[in-house]
């Protein structure tokens, strides 16, 4: 079977899509076999139909194969174990299988959200054995934070993450969900990469090299 693994998990509905929706279309555009993990339903930000709205934005995005669980949202962090429990059985039942685990994008440290904190330190364990470990930026990202890797993306790529965020209408009024504001972003982290019209930024975690 061609292409790789590659793995994306996100706290709440929209975190992926947020972080790096564009970046997950490249992946499958390339061939590559992608899982999306959502561990909380993220009742604490509003409506129930939130994993709805995230399943159809993540396969409009491309993705399949979703797994959304139901850990308490904003109590991550009191759950470490569990979580890191969770994403191994599904590396090892629905990834692994299929080859390696190549690539994982997760949430970063250093952030705002205790549940994005709780992400980054239950995926390092849970995937300790991937070749990559990317960590996304969201809204929280603290300032001080400089990436060190960029996704370049393409104005394709970067409308359809506007649209499937559009898809999270309980979301709608948040202002980071404003289209205008997803495409200065990109456009700011284009520019950090070089003379790019759009990106995504990363912070590494573990890069492997191979010749």
């Amino acid at each position: 079977m061609s292409g790789k693994n590659v793995l994306f998990i996100g706290a709440h509905p929209d975190d992926i899509e947020l972080g790096c929706g564009a970046t997950m279309i490249k992946e499958i555009d390339n061939g590559n076999r992608v899982v999306s993990v959502v561990l909380s339903r993220g009742m604490s930000g509003g409506e129930e139909t939130r994993m709805v709205e995230t399943c159809s934005a993540l396969s409009l995005l491309g993705c399949r194969r979703i797994f959304c669980l139901d850990f308490d949202d904003t109590r991550l962090d009191f759950f470490l174990d569990k979580i890191i429990l969770a994403i191994e059985n599904i590396i090892v039942k629905d990834i692994t299988p299929s080859g390696e685990l190549h690539r994982v994008y997760t949430m970063q440290k250093d952030d705002r959200h205790q549940d994005h904190r709780a992400v980054y330190y239950a995926s390092i364990v849970a995937c300790r054995g991937a070749h990559d470990i990317f960590c996304y930026e969201v809204p929280s990202s603290l300032e001080y934070a400089v990436p060190q890797v960029y996704s370049i993306i393409n104005e394709s790529c970067l409308e359809r993450k506007i649209m499937a965020l559009q898809l999270h209408t309980s979301q709608s009024h948040r202002p980071y969900m404003q289209p205008e504001q997803i495409r200065v972003m990109a456009q700011f982290r284009g520019r950090m990469a070089g003379n790019y019209q759009y990106a995504e930024a990363f912070f590494i975690h573990k890069m492997v090299l191979q010749a």
